[in-house]
């Protein structure tokens, strides 16, 4: 999943943003239908627009917003995604959306474009202040399960085997209302450890610094409360959501600490609600071959995506000629820093 360099806005509240969020969803659930000049949208049916990135998740850092936006339609063909520039596909039904959402949001202003999103921005009011509220749009095919995503990406893989490498994350926007729900569910105390742990991030690293990418933080802060609660023999869902107590987060935080420093060691399948890795009927930890691309950390929502790999942001500019092993060991010395008994609300960022 992408997200746009976000910039602080202390004044953006979560319901400011979540008022234009609304309204975008509504926009979009009402393509236009037989017009001439949106000849794509004419045959698109949404069948759910996804709200992703912290503000679904439910992990916002205040004044700090990744708003990500994924339109999953039945009308929306796995080719139109895996070949993005041919006619008809992606990229030319992002340009009618482009076009379509600059005539119904009156302050649309669009950022960026690529051959699979859309990045732009729209304004929400507060006090007579024009705020900005930053955006990333995609669009995905739809699948009413995670038995029927795996299938298929399973069949995907054995007949794309010469460059599965590059198309395996094409589909993880379909993956996003289950990674959502993973996170959303989590108790308010996870969740408060898991904005702390980006609040950290945020004064840590620069913009264009090689780091790790809100949804690995997320799913690593999880980890470290599972094994917390294995050790204790405990569980997670029983937590209430105020259970912030120092013994609590002291050792919560040096179990995310030995995760980073022994990456190289990680083989992390992270409990999840849908099923148990090696129980599906298609047993997705053989199907995805992670035993080949060791270390991993499966993402809880889509199996075919190892997040050791893809949950690191800027490794195009800054990972060059690296592998992800030399890469992990560049976190190591920042993650000691690392404090998750200061609150948000303590950092200066």
């Amino acid at each position: 999943m992408m997200a746009s360099p976000v910039k602080k806005n202390p004044d953006l509240t979560v319901a400011k943003a979540r008022e234009v969020v609304k309204h975008i969803v509504a926009e979009l659930h009402k393509l236009p239908r037989s017009r001439r000049d949106f000849p794509l949208l004419s045959g698109i049916n949404v069948s759910e627009v996804v709200e992703g990135g912290s503000l679904g998740h439910g992990t916002v850092v205040p004044g700090y917003f990744d708003v990500d936006l994924i339109i999953l339609s039945r009308d929306i063909h796995p080719e139109m995604v895996i070949y993005p520039e041919k006619k008809g596909h992606s990229s030319d039904i992002l340009r009618e959306l482009d076009k379509f959402l600059n005539e119904k949001l009156n302050t649309y202003s669009r950022v960026d474009m690529t051959t699979r999103s859309i990045t732009f921005f729209v304004e929400a009011h507060s006090e007579e202040k024009a705020l900005k509220v930053d955006v990333d749009l995609l669009i995905s095919p739809f699948w009413d399960n995670t038995d029927q995503m795996f299938t298929f990406l399973s069949d995907f893989k054995s007949s794309h085997e010469e460059n599965w490498s590059s198309l395996r994350t094409v589909f993880s926007p379909a993956a996003s209302k289950w990674q959502t729900e993973f996170i959303r569910k989590k108790p308010n105390c996870v969740k408060e450890l898991i904005r702390r742990t980006k609040t950290w991030k945020l004064t840590r690293f620069k913009e264009s610094d090689l780091k790790p990418k809100s949804y690995l933080l997320e799913v690593l802060v999880i980890e470290a409360c599972n094994r917390y609660c294995d050790k204790h023999g405990t569980n997670l869902e029983y937590f209430h959501d105020n259970q912030l107590e120092e013994s609590f987060v002291l050792e919560v935080q040096d179990i995310l600490k030995d995760l980073f420093h022994d990456h190289q060691s990680l083989r992390l399948m992270i409990k999840n609600p849908w099923y148990v890795y090696g129980d599906w009927s298609g047993n997705p930890l053989r199907n995805c071959d992670f035993k080949s691309e060791e270390p991993y950390i499966m993402d809880p929502a889509n199996p075919y995506n190892n997040l050791y790999q893809s949950g690191l942001s800027n490794v195009s500019v800054m990972g060059a000629g690296r592998t992800k092993e030399s890469m992990w060991d560049s976190l190591r010395a920042k993650i000691k820093t690392l404090d998750l008994t200061k609150s948000v609300q303590a950092y200066d960022y």
